[in-house]
């Protein structure tokens, strides 16, 4: 299949919006916005100074993965804090929801917050 899907996102608004989803549950995804027929989900890989330095993605033709999306996304979050701790990233806070990693947030008036991965 050629072309994709007009995206979700249409206005700045939009774009927090989305951006805050991605935070909350650690995991951003992809549905045909790229190319018809194609999903995925993808997270962040930090290194041992919070910086972003990969991504584990991981993406297949939407009718034999597409019904999985939420489980996928949850196991490549939870993928890509392991390879985050491999390089020495923070372990996350005990009760932070999984697949997500501690990163201080200077700029933030607490000095701290929990930034999904």
């Amino acid at each position: 299949m050629s072309g994709h899907r007009p995206s979700k996102i249409q206005t700045f608004e939009d774009l927090c919006a989305e951006i805050a989803l991605i935070r909350r549950r650690g995991y951003a995804v992809v549905d045909e916005e790229f190319e018809l027929g194609v999903v995925g989900v993808s997270a962040p890989v930090y290194d041992f100074k919070q910086r972003i330095v990969a991504a584990f993605n991981v993406s297949a033709p939407k009718q034999r993965f597409g019904r999985h999306l939420e489980k996928a996304g949850a196991l490549a979050a939870k993928v890509a804090m392991d390879f985050s701790a491999a390089l020495g990233a923070p372990v996350a806070p005990l009760g932070t929801p999984a697949g997500q990693l501690f990163v201080a947030q200077p700029s933030m008036p607490d000095g701290g917050a929990v930034r999904g991965l």
